[in-house]
């Protein structure tokens, strides 16, 4: 028999609850399934972070809510507006953006929460997260490229010094800073003690460049000849 409107609610079961960190962070109108980074941003990791994030986001369809092209109306009218009726679809939206903006913000060092105060939506957040570490990845490209380009053999064994370059390559890299196979190769010849040259001159009259791979086996098999 159907329930009067006196009759008391039936009960219905809950999820159980999980922990902050495993469980997914849901909305009413719809569900993400978001993991918190194990590490999370700071200033010195912003490219594998983003990449990290832009993949849970794309996983879940959620793109959208760090576009701010994306984001409804919230009025569809003047009329709408004077009496302050909200467009449903622009609360539907908020509310996953809601979501999505915790999410974000728990993702960040609270060494950034500074950064973002005054951020109302996840596209804020990420525009602002963007341009702050973006400024600061050009910052510390400069001398890390000069310090590539000036470094020297001096009194380290080839196997050293090969590390060292590789070192500064990747540093580049890990801040989106890309260096080409020539400037690496390059990198290595200028740095190269004097004793290396006449394999310098023999390498570079090659039609094909060698691979880093190849070039740092050869110099470590010629230094151990």
């Amino acid at each position: 028999m159907a329930n009067t409107i006196n009759d008391p609610p039936q009960e219905t079961s809950s999820p159980p609850l999980l922990s902050s960190a495993a469980a997914p962070l849901r909305a009413q109108s719809s569900s993400f399934s978001l993991q918190i980074p194990s590490v999370k941003l700071t200033k010195h990791n912003y490219l594998t972070w983003s990449q990290f994030v832009r993949a849970i986001l794309k996983s879940n369809r959620a793109l959208k809510f760090v576009h701010t092209t994306d984001i409804p109306m919230k009025f569809l009218s003047d009329l709408d507006y004077d009496m302050h009726h909200v467009n449903h679809g622009f609360l539907a939206w908020e509310e996953q953006d809601q979501a999505m903006f915790s999410w974000l913000l728990n993702s960040i060092s609270e060494s950034l929460h500074p950064r973002v105060v005054g951020c109302v939506h996840s596209c804020h957040l990420w525009s602002e997260l963007h341009a702050f570490c973006n400024s600061h990845t050009k910052a510390r490209s400069h001398p890390l490229r000069t310090q590539l380009r000036s470094l020297s053999q001096g009194s380290m064994n080839i196997s050293e010094f090969l590390s060292k370059v590789k070192t500064l390559s990747d540093s580049l890299i890990s801040i989106g800073t890309l260096t080409t196979l020539e400037e690496h190769i390059n990198c290595i010849f200028y740095g190269l003690n004097e004793d290396f040259q006449n394999v310098i001159t023999s390498i570079e009259s090659r039609i094909h460049p060698p691979s880093i791979h190849d070039l740092e086996q050869f110099l470590l098999i010629l230094n151990q000849a």
